[in-house]
């Protein structure tokens, strides 16, 4: 991969790190964002690298905590739930996986079936 393909994937994650901030597992700093900010204005491949290596752990914590809230959601929405609350943070999630293209299909697929669940259309 070239710089500039790393460089747009260390800002994509970045973005989707900055949206999932309370969810991340590792704490993340604002001189740690203002960090990779710095980096990206350069042209160093290896710590460009090493970043985004870096970055890969704290997205796979928010992958899984997104992950768990969705199961969560799921078994709630099989029984008697408070049908607005899950739309609320179904559509939450959705706007937050935005910037995250590894597992957006299989987020979104289960959104899909919590919504359905919920007869979502009939909530709104």
């Amino acid at each position: 991969m070239d710089i500039l393909e790393l460089k747009d994937i260390i800002k994509n994650d970045l973005m989707f790190i900055l949206d999932n901030r309370e969810l991340c597992v590792i704490e993340v700093s604002d001189e740690d964002i203002n960090n990779v900010y710095s980096l990206l204005e350069g042209n160093d491949y290896d710590m460009l690298l090493q970043c985004h290596n870096e970055m890969d752990d704290i997205i796979n914590g928010i992958v899984i905590n997104i992950d768990n809230r969705l199961k969560k959601l799921y078994n709630q929405s099989n029984g008697d739930c408070d049908r607005e609350s899950i739309l609320n943070e179904i559509i939450s999630i959705s706007n937050s996986i935005r910037y995250n293209s590894d597992n957006k299909g299989y987020f979104m697929g289960m959104i899909k079936k919590i919504y359905d669940n919920i007869d979502g259309d009939e909530l709104c």
